[in-house]
């Protein structure tokens, strides 16, 4: 079975309903078509790297089996574990999650980038559903904010910037993982405190409009940027629930995220 064949087989459709969302009609479509564009590339990436392969890599051996008398039959047998099996699982599975994201309820604009931590950073699904009005509005400005650094030109950390960064270890190793595209541990019980102690640390400069927000090694877009602060009070509601620590970093990091608006130089 060739990888076209393969990859046919395990289409989901580009648009996936989204039940029991609150969003219009626009901002469903046009997440749907992050969502088919992403699929696009899996599936191009997907042909592009079987064209590439040698037959060795693909694992596919040519042997001979005895017809019924009118010649030889040549067969392509797929050797189990080769780099296609496993190139084409890979694909395949990254499609079903990003089909599965697109069906959760949450925050809409979020960019096609970022989509498959939605989810993991609490806007979407349960978290997003319990975290009341204030994670949402919170939600909300987080997308306008990277959407004004995507214009600043810069990239995500370097694993060496994030070894030197001065944040929260926790913090550090979630974007270490990222960068690796495996799946991050979770912070233990007490990262509640050290998050807050970490907010109250920061120079009140950060959080004003002209201020210093941009001398931050966060402050920029992608999965070693601001998102982390998203993430870090998302930990923080898990373990120490939605108390008034809770909430007064809510406001500390709305104050950074209208910091990053009134920059005029994105």
């Amino acid at each position: 079975m060739t990888l076209a064949l393969y990859l046919s087989l395990n289409r989901v459709p580009p648009k996936a309903s989204r039940v029991g969302s609150s969003f219009s009609d626009e901002e469903t479509t046009s997440e749907s078509i992050y969502i088919t564009r992403d699929l696009r590339r899996c599936c191009r990436t997907a042909s592009n790297r079987t064209n590439s392969l040698s037959d060795k890599e693909t694992g596919f051996d040519s042997i001979h089996i005895g017809g019924d008398g009118t010649g030889e039959e040549t067969h392509s047998l797929r050797r189990p574990g080769s780099k296609t099996v496993c190139n084409a699982e890979r694909y395949s599975q990254s499609i079903r999650q990003l089909t599965a994201q697109s069906s959760l309820p949450g925050l809409g604009g979020v960019p096609s980038s970022l989509q498959y931590l939605r989810e993991e950073v609490g806007l979407s699904g349960a978290a997003w559903e319990s975290l009341g009005v204030e994670w949402r509005a919170l939600g909300a400005l987080w997308v306008q904010a990277e959407t004004a650094l995507s214009r600043s030109g810069r990239t995500d950390l370097s694993f060496n910037e994030v070894r030197e960064a001065p944040i929260p270890d926790e913090w550090k190793e979630w974007m270490n993982a990222k960068l690796m595209n495996i799946d991050a541990k979770r912070p233990a019980e007490p990262f509640g405190k050290v998050f807050t102690h970490y907010l109250k640390s920061l120079p009140s400069t950060t959080l004003k409009a002209g201020g210093t927000v941009g001398m931050q090694m966060w402050c920029r877009p992608g999965k070693t940027g601001v998102l982390g602060l998203l993430l870090c009070l998302y930990w923080q509601a898990e373990y120490a629930g939605v108390g008034n620590d809770w909430m007064a970093n809510v406001k500390v990091v709305e104050h950074i995220f209208n910091a990053i608006l009134a920059e005029p130089d994105w």
